[in-house]
C-alpha cells in the first residue's frame, strides 16, 4: 500500500503553488496516494483527477478531512492556520513544513513556535535555504531543498516554426499585476525598449496575468498603457492563459527573436523566467532571490537598474542570436532539474534524511 501523502495550501489559485502540485500530481501519486486540501478554490480542484483535490475554507472541515484521510505525511505550504488544522487533528502522522513564499507573508516564520511538531522543512532553492535558516524555526529544524518541476507537456519536442521570421518580436512579461512583480516597472521599461528599437525591429509586449488581481490595479495598468501611445499600439493584455498553451506562447517568442522579461523584486524559484528558457526562449531578469540559480550572468541585470534592463534587452532585440547559446546550455540544464522524476527523488531524499521512510 502506497503511503498517504497530503498537500495542504490556503489558495487554489493557477499559477505558482498551486500549479506546482499540478505539475508535481501524476509522478508523486506514482509512490504515494496523493490528496491535495485548499482553503479556497479559483478553479485549481477541477484540474485535478476527481476527489483527489477539495477545497474547505472552514477550519472544522478541514480538521475532519484530515482526521478522514489519516495522512502517513502532510506537507503544509505557506499556511500557518493548515498547521494548526493538523494538530487539531491529532498530529496524524507526519508533518512537514513547504516554504515558497518571498513576500511580506514570510513573516509568518517568526511566528512559528520550534514546538509546534513540524518533522522539518522543506523549500526550492539555495537561496531560499538560507533565508529560512535566519528564522528562529529555520535555525532548529533541518532544511533540504526539493527544486519545482515542470509539467510533462514541456518537455515535448519545440513546435516546428516558420521558415522566416516574423516582423513582429514579442516580448512576453508574466505575473500578477502587483508591486512584488513590479508591472508599472515592467511597462517603464517595455515603454523605452519599444522606443529603442523602433528603426530596427517591432517589439510587441505581451503581459500575461492579472485575472485574480482588483478591479483598481487592472484599471490603473490598462490606463497607464492607453495613456502611453508606443505602449497603446503595440501591447497585448492577457489576463488568463491556460497552462497548456505556455510552453507554445514562450516557443515562438523565442523563435521569433523575442525574449521574456522580468521585474520582480523577489523570486523564491522564478517559475515563468524557467519555463521561458526551457522553452528556448532568452531572458532578462533581475538579480534577485533565486534568480541567479537559474539565469546565465550575462541575461541579468542589478536589481532596480532598469537602464541596463532596457540597454540588455534591446541590444537582445536587435542581435537574435545574442545569447542564444547560453539560453540553449540553460535549457538543457533546467529539463534535467525540474523534470517531475527528478523533484520526486530529491523530495524522497528530503524524507529520507528526516527519517520519514
Amino acid at each position: 500500500m502506497k503511503p498517504k501523502l497530503l498537500f495542504a495550501y490556503r489558495f487554489g489559485i493557477l499559477g505558482g503553488v498551486a500549479t506546482q502540485l499540478l505539475n508535481r500530481y501524476r509522478e508523486f501519486n506514482n509512490s504515494f496516494d496523493v490528496r491535495v486540501m485548499f482553503e479556497r478554490d479559483d478553479g485549481v480542484s477541477d484540474r485535478f483527477p476527481k476527489d483527489v483535490a477539495v477545497a474547505l475554507p472552514r477550519s472544522a472541515d478541514r480538521v475532519a478531512y484530515i482526521e478522514k484521510f489519516a495522512p502517513d505525511i502532510t506537507v503544509i505550504i505557506d499556511s500557518p492556520k493548515m498547521l494548526s488544522d493538523w494538530r487539531s487533528a491529532g498530529e496524524i502522522g507526519d508533518s512537514v513544513l513547504e516554504v515558497h513564499t518571498t513576500t511580506s507573508n514570510f513573516s509568518y516564520l517568526h511566528d512559528l513556535d520550534p514546538g509546534c511538531g513540524l518533522a522539518g522543512i522543506i523549500t526550492v532553492s539555495a537561496y531560499m535555504e538560507h533565508r529560512v535558516s535566519e528564522t528562529a524555526i529555520g535555525a532548529v529544524l533541518p532544511i533540504h531543498v526539493v527544486s519545482n518541476c515542470l509539467e510533462q507537456r514541456w518537455f515535448e519536442p519545440l513546435l516546428p516554426g516558420n521558415a522566416t521570421p516574423p516582423q513582429e518580436v514579442p516580448i512576453v512579461w508574466v505575473g500578477k499585476l502587483d508591486g512584488h512583480k513590479r508591472v508599472l516597472s515592467a511597462l517603464d521599461v517595455l515603454e523605452r525598449i519599444v522606443k529603442d528599437c523602433d528603426q530596427d525591429r517591432q517589439v510587441s509586449p505581451i503581459l500575461v496575468g492579472g485575472y485574480a488581481s482588483g478591479s483598481d490595479r487592472v484599471k490603473h495598468v490598462l490606463e497607464t498603457i492607453q495613456n502611453r501611445p508606443a505602449l497603446r499600439r503595440s501591447t497585448a493584455w492577457l489576463p488568463r492563459v491556460d497552462y497548456s498553451k505556455m510552453p507554445g506562447l514562450f516557443q515562438n517568442a523565442g523563435r521569433a527573436g523575442g525574449l521574456s522579461l522580468s521585474t520582480s523584486m523577489d523570486e523564491s524559484f522564478g517559475m515563468s523566467v524557467a519555463e521561458s528558457l526551457a522553452s528556448g526562449c532568452r531572458v532578462v531578469a533581475p538579480d534577485v532571490g533565486a534568480l541567479s540559480e537559474i539565469v546565465p550572468a550575462e541575461m541579468l541585470y542589478a536589481d532596480g537598474d532598469f537602464e541596463a534592463a532596457v540597454a540588455l534587452a534591446s541590444s537582445m532585440v536587435r542581435d537574435p542570436t545574442l545569447h542564444k547559446d547560453s539560453a540553449t546550455v540553460s535549457a538543457s540544464s533546467l529539463r534535467s532539474r525540474m523534470a517531475p522524476a527528478s523533484t520526486l527523488r530529491q523530495f524522497n531524499e528530503a524524507l529520507a534524511a528526516l527519517g520519514l521512510t
